[in-house]
């Protein structure tokens, strides 16, 4: 009997003993961890927050890749998604995700394609203190990269960038930073547009300023002189926080057309323009206004007087108020070391010279350095032209055609 108690009050104090240890060998870790969890949300919320969110950087392009280095002032660990279209048709490359690292910045990588890459950079956040002040749609963000969403009072902080096909290399650029200026009359029912167009060996870019809500769907389609549309010619836009637009659109040949604008509700999906034009444009006013079978569209029509020509020498056409002038770079029509034409340029100079020299109710010019002038007025057959010496210094050839008044 004594033994046993003996063994008990033993065991008991063994017990007792180990407990002890335990806890005094316990204590301090936990305490240590509590210490350390607290360090972290502390470094973690020493982020100095600025509503101005930025997505900034540096685009580079040589050896078909694309680097991007970029930097934002939104916290570490929020991402950065990459996407891109070409003709409203995702890219596959370009899609990408990446963290942003403690110091802000981060970094894509892609192979570049022989196509116009229409990119994109959004960004998400998951801070919670960052989302506690940006407003969880963003919505107290005054950055001038934040862009309305299809839903009212949802916003994206996003980065827009192009990469022109068959472009030079190597090049870079920076991210844009966007700087918006809404014409008196935003918003408002009675809408007017203003366009400018721009034709390369590639596209028909067309520029727009209007009075459109942001967010604004608008579709374009290119007619040809019968009034037929052009196939695979057409191209969609969403007007900007200011009312602007742009449309790429590809064409076929070179030759006069007509580009026609269109906003319907009904190929609407933002809130918004839906809330303030009517499920059906139906509180659409103004002098673009046209009664479609089923509802109120908006519709503008861009005539292109171009010259039905073939030109393998790279050229670029702006049209704008009643004025078109063709640019040709001199490098593609003259050769320095010789003075002689490039090959086929001479024919294509003379082909433009032919298609406007005798046009009805218009002014001709033809603007070149004093170098160039003698050669060529020598090649060049029409009386109709005025000369013009290009402001020095001058590496391009115009002609400039002009409506009389």
């Amino acid at each position: 009997m004594r033994t046993i108690k003996r063994f008990t009050l033993v065991f008991f104090l063994s017990a007792l003993l180990i407990i002890s240890a335990c806890t005094k060998n316990d204590t301090p870790p936990v305490e240590e961890e509590e210490n350390l969890e607290e360090d972290v949300i502390e470094e973690e919320h020493t982020f100095e927050i600025d509503l101005d969110v930025k997505i900034e950087g540096l685009i580079q392009v040589a050896n078909d890749k694309v680097i991007i280095d970029g930097k934002t002032n939104a916290p570490p660990g929020s991402r950065i998604h990459s996407s891109a279209q070409n003709q409203n048709v995702a890219i596959a490359n370009f899609i990408d995700v990446v963290e942003v690292k403690q110091d802000g910045t981060f970094h894509f990588e892609f192979e570049q394609t022989n196509e116009d890459v229409h990119g994109m950079l959004t960004l998400s956040v998951s801070d919670p203190k960052a989302l506690e002040a940006y407003g969880y749609h963003f919505e107290n963000v005054t950055s001038s990269q934040r862009y309305e969403t299809n839903q009212m009072d949802h916003y994206e902080i996003r980065a827009y960038y192009r990469l022109p096909a068959n472009a030079e290399q190597p090049y870079q650029f920076e991210i844009e930073q966007p700087e918006w200026e809404r014409p008196e009359d935003y918003g408002e029912r009675a809408i007017w547009l203003t366009t400018e167009a721009t034709v390369n060996k590639h596209y028909i870019m067309i520029e727009g300023e209007s009075n459109f809500i942001e967010g604004t769907m608008l579709h374009a389609n290119v007619l040809n002189e019968k009034g037929m549309i052009e196939p695979l010619s057409f191209d969609q836009a969403v007007t900007k926080p200011d009312g602007t637009f742009t449309f790429y659109i590809p064409y076929q040949q070179l030759k006069p057309m007509t580009v026609v604008i269109e906003a319907k509700m009904s190929r609407n999906a933002s809130e918004r323009p839906i809330q303030l034009y009517g499920k059906a444009g139906e509180l659409w006013e103004g002098d673009f206004v046209k009664k479609d079978k089923k509802e109120t569209i908006i519709e503008a029509k861009i005539a292109l007087p171009l010259p039905q020509i073939t030109m393998t020498t790279p050229f670029t056409i702006l049209i704008a108020e009643e004025r078109l002038t063709i640019t040709l770079d001199e490098k593609d029509v003259i050769q320095y070391n010789t003075n002689q034409w490039q090959t086929d340029a001479e024919t294509q100079y003379e082909n433009i010279v032919q298609h406007f020299c005798n046009m009805h109710e218009t002014t001709f010019t033809i603007q070149v350095n004093d170098t160039l002038l003698p050669l060529l007025k020598e090649a060049t057959s029409c009386e109709n032209i005025n000369w013009e010496t290009a402001e020095q210094p001058s590496t391009h050839i115009q002609f400039i055609i002009e409506q009389m008044k």
